[in-house]
């Protein structure tokens, strides 16, 4: 490894150091009550770094929210197309979404405080990556009414129901502080 890779790798692993400490304040407090210097205290950085690494709050935000929804909906695209049939996409994409965000506790806490505030100018990015997953979801539910092994039924209304369903296990499972074997358990029973 070159001394260039080297410096490279370490600023990819501070810039991830910074990151899931972010994470960790904005899934505990509103989006106005993390300060950068919070951020940088807890990273064990002087607070000019971080701003190195992202030049505002929001920057830093929207880093988080941005990769954790592309790695989302990546991983969601990819065991949906590796399934033949709707029943099996949807199957996939509810334990998937479930184990996911069961997996980034801090993530699916920020993504519900941003997606319960359809106010705030901070989630409109928020939006569109979640308009990108609903879409997935309702692709499965009209190829399966296509197909005839869904009932036709408001497309809209089921994507609701049924990420309401797991966003619901999702915070119960927090809120009852279930470990990785309990969620992979309640995964089944959730589909």
């Amino acid at each position: 490894m070159t001394v260039q890779e080297r410096r490279e790798r370490k600023k990819n692993l501070k810039r991830e150091k910074i990151i899931e400490t972010a994470f960790e304040l904005f899934s505990q407090k509103n989006y106005h009550e993390v300060m950068m210097e919070d951020v940088a205290k807890l990273t064990s950085v002087a607070k000019g770094t971080v701003y190195n690494y992202f030049r505002s709050k929001e920057e830093l935000y929207f880093s988080i929210m941005k990769q954790r929804m592309e790695k989302l909906t990546g991983s969601l695209k990819e065991k949906i197309e590796s399934e033949t049939n709707s029943i099996d996409s949807l199957r996939s994409f509810i334990t998937h979404l479930y184990l996911f965000m069961m997996k980034y506790q801090n993530f699916f806490l920020m993504y519900r405080k941003e997606n319960l505030n359809k106010e705030s100018d901070i989630c409109t990015e928020l939006k569109t990556q979640e308009f990108e997953l609903r879409n997935l979801l309702a692709g499965i539910i009209r190829t399966g009414e296509t197909k005839g092994l869904f009932r036709q039924i408001d497309e809209d209304f089921a994507v609701n129901v049924i990420l309401g369903g797991i966003f619901g296990a999702v915070q119960r499972g927090i809120d009852n502080i279930i470990n990785d074997s309990e969620a992979r358990k309640e995964k089944d029973k959730i589909f």
